[in-house]
């Protein structure tokens, strides 16, 4: 068996570079909307995903207006171009219904497919001309609906309402949508007692259980399946979808977590769990039947393992989720962590055999990835440290498992926070998005939102292209003398410097500078406290914090 200690991880993962794959081209704050989602097109442009609930405003170059919602939250969908401009704008709600955008995928003919989730009341603008149904239940009121829209404009052709169906049934929420290069599209999340997908239902006995569900391009509904407990008492047992993803000849993959229980896919089983354990599955796209079926195995009953998200590139299906205690992933690799941590596995897509398995020895939360050909790239957060917020950062992976560093955003300020909840990955652009608090360094660019209360939220654009396949060198550095300083002080900028600015800890220009490389920029008047140092250069951004004492 091959264990892998977290305090030795970093040996048996083979570092290949001193630093990350990617750079930060861009980040833009979101004006009064959250971003679940994002995706990258082949243009290397984004669309965004959320859901809000007083107007939104904007202006570029492309687009100008508001969009208000009509019900007391509408799903939002943006599109954003290379450079960061918002093309377009568009929005679907109803009357009295609560929405939000969970999910993105493209089909590469120019259809995107959103999953998202509603409650109370039905779905009537930008619907593709059909309400999308609110059908209700007594025992919970979150449904989920399925929407193909065109990448170009944002215009809605159809859309679904998954959920409800009688009087004792339970929330139906999504987690993920993937979609096949003929229009094929999946779906997963998590139901309760009994759900309705067009004509088809399912049922459980579990307290919730997962579901995975196939839509054609025009909307009919192919098949749904669901999870089912082999064992266990109604109270505990559960299992919920964390994640579907679909490979070049249109196969399905999916993973969540099961609980208490075994799990029962099809005619395939995992056997009881007497712990919070995960599982991934490859379908048959035409039927829905279960092709394999694996899952992870635990020493204890307070053992954790989940699995959020799952991207299939080739023959190589990868898996990230979090996971605490002791986990063995299909007996061949077993992480140990005593508090939660996560993870990133690779499987054989043909097979399900584990093929490498990875601690992210610092991620906080839920874990997306996504990956190309040459890269395999986890998302998410690392915990809070000292008096510094937790903050967004991804992992890079060769598909062999060998590391390729890592890249994060940098805490302007001591209670600034931020988290990736939407990834996505086309060719060497990277789009990211999620919450934000505080102020908040991207590389070259700033994001702020107020430090307390509810999260603001950003989206952000990298490039892998200029470091892949070589092993990358330290970024040039400013320096800083004194640091700390009082009443006066010098800085010297890299030799390609080209423009620099200090900002305050709250994300505000102070000064902007005259830059020099010959000579050393004279900095007097400024008041005690921390500053941030942003300079541009031709080989990228750096920033460095200083502070002036009383």
């Amino acid at each position: 068996m091959k264990t892998l200690l977290l305090w030795a991880a970093c040996c048996l993962c083979l570092w290949r570079t001193a630093t990350a794959q990617a750079s930060w081209q861009w980040a833009k704050a979101a004006p009064n909307f959250t971003v679940n989602d994002a995706v990258t097109d082949a243009a290397g442009e984004a669309l965004v995903t959320g859901s809000f609930s007083v107007p939104v405003s904007f202006s570029s170059p492309y687009f100008t207006g508001t969009l208000t919602p009509v019900g007391l939250s509408d799903i939002i969908l943006v599109r954003y171009d290379a450079n960061g401009n918002v093309k377009w704008a568009r929005q679907v709600g109803g009357s009295g219904a609560t929405a939000e955008g969970i999910s993105l995928a493209l089909d590469g003919a120019g259809n995107g497919y959103l999953a998202g989730s509603y409650a109370d009341a039905a779905l009537t603008v930008n619907t593709g001309g059909v309400p999308v149904a609110y059908v209700g239940g007594s025992l919970g009121t979150g449904r989920t609906c399925v929407l193909k829209f065109a990448a170009a404009t944002g215009t809605v052709s159809w859309g679904r309402g998954a959920g409800g169906g009688t009087t004792n049934s339970r929330s139906c929420t999504p987690a993920g949508v993937a979609v096949t290069s003929a229009g094929t599209c999946f779906l997963t999340g998590t139901y309760g007692s009994y759900a309705q997908f067009g004509s088809l239902s399912i049922g459980t006995t579990l307290k919730q259980a997962a579901f995975v569900a196939a839509y054609s391009g025009s909307g009919s509904v192919l098949w749904a399946q669901s999870t089912q407990p082999t064992g266990g008492a109604f109270y505990q047992t559960q299992s919920r979808g964390g994640g579907v993803a679909t490979d070049a000849s249109g196969n399905c993959y999916v993973t969540g977590s099961y609980a208490y229980s075994g799990l029962q896919l099809g005619t395939l089983q995992l056997g009881a769990a007497n712990a919070s354990l995960s599982f991934v599955a490859r379908l048959n796209p035409t039927t829905g039947a279960a092709v394999w079926l694996r899952g992870t195995t635990a020493n204890n009953t307070t053992d954790v393992a989940s699995g959020h998200s799952v991207a299939v590139v080739g023959n190589s299906c990868y898996v990230t989720g979090g996971f605490s205690g002791t986990i063995a992933f299909g007996g061949t690799y077993t992480l140990l962590a005593p508090t939660a941590r996560g993870y990133v596995a690779s499987y054989t897509a043909a097979s399900g055999s584990t093929s490498w398995v990875r601690p992210l020895l610092d991620a906080l939360g839920t874990v997306r990835v996504a990956a190309s050909g040459t890269s395999v790239v986890a998302a998410g957060a690392i915990a809070a440290s000292g008096t510094l917020g937790a903050q967004s950062k991804l992992w890079f992976y060769e598909p062999s498992g060998v590391s390729q560093g890592s890249l994060g955003v940098v805490s302007g300020s001591p209670e600034a926070s931020s988290k990736i909840s939407g990834l996505g990955y086309a060719g060497s652009v990277l789009h990211v998005g999620g919450p934000i608090n505080g102020f908040c360094i991207f590389g070259g660019n700033t994001v702020s939102a107020p430090p307390t209360g509810p999260a603001g939220y950003f989206v952000a654009r990298l490039n892998t292209a200029a470091a892949r396949g070589a092993a990358a060198s330290p970024a040039a550095m400013a320096t800083i003398y004194p640091n700390p300083a009082t009443d006066a002080l010098r800085i010297l900028l890299p030799g390609t410097a080209h423009s620099a600015a200090l900002y305050n800890q709250q994300g505000h220009l102070v000064r902007q500078l005259k830059v020099s490389q010959a000579a050393a920029i004279l900095v007097q008047g400024l008041r005690p406290g921390r500053y941030w140092l942003r300079w541009q250069g031709a080989d990228g951004a750096g920033s460095q914090q200083l502070l002036v004492q009383p």
